[in-house]
């Protein structure tokens, strides 16, 4: 904390070193240290050396490659959101896709409770969205009003387990806040 820029050693990585692609949308670390970098061809868990990819050509939980969201949750089970549609849980090696598969998580978080939620779509032609309460078997929805077309999102849970999710809505120009109390 108390050193300059310059003076930390400063590296780059590229496709050249294993990055499946230049385009990083997010990139977030696991508790056992990896990186994980969602990229538009796929994911890539980073040790410190090399990079491994993920992609649905080689991981069947993979129905796309674009990732455009990673989450940690407090196990340390990592939840990943892809462009279009599809959510996929990694808990202990293994990736899971959560169903149904037609969900696009765009914001991650956790209650008080360790659940995770995620605001997203059900279809992702349509703008609206909904709360979802999330597990590796599946969703439960709480829906929002209709009509908004989101443009961006930021989805937060208080101390007291309430979900704050932040909206701007495309048509409108407004701005909206959300909230669902705790249960």
């Amino acid at each position: 904390p108390n050193r300059r820029l310059t003076q930390y050693r400063l590296e780059n990585w590229g496709v050249e070193e294993g990055l499946p692609s230049l385009s990083v949308s997010v990139v977030t670390q696991t508790p056992d240290g990896y990186l994980w970098v969602g990229t538009t061809e796929g994911l890539a868990r980073f040790d410190g050396v090399r990079f491994e990819t993920y992609d649905r050509w080689n991981t069947p939980a993979f129905k796309l490659n674009e990732i455009r969201s990673l989450f940690v949750d407090s196990r340390g089970a990592l939840w990943i959101g892809f462009a279009g549609s599809g959510v996929v849980v990694r808990e202990r090696d293994e990736f899971v896709a959560v169903q149904p598969g037609d969900v696009t998580a765009v914001n991650f978080a956790e209650d008080a409770d360790g659940a995770p939620v995620a605001y997203g779509r059900r279809n992702a032609a349509d703008g609206s969205g909904a709360l979802w309460t999330l597990s590796p078997g599946g969703f439960v929805e709480h829906p929002l009003p209709a009509g908004l077309r989101v443009l961006q999102s930021q989805l937060r849970v208080a101390e007291d387990g309430a979900y704050h999710l932040v909206l701007a809505d495309q048509i409108s120009g407004n701005i909206l806040h959300a909230r669902k109390a705790a249960t």
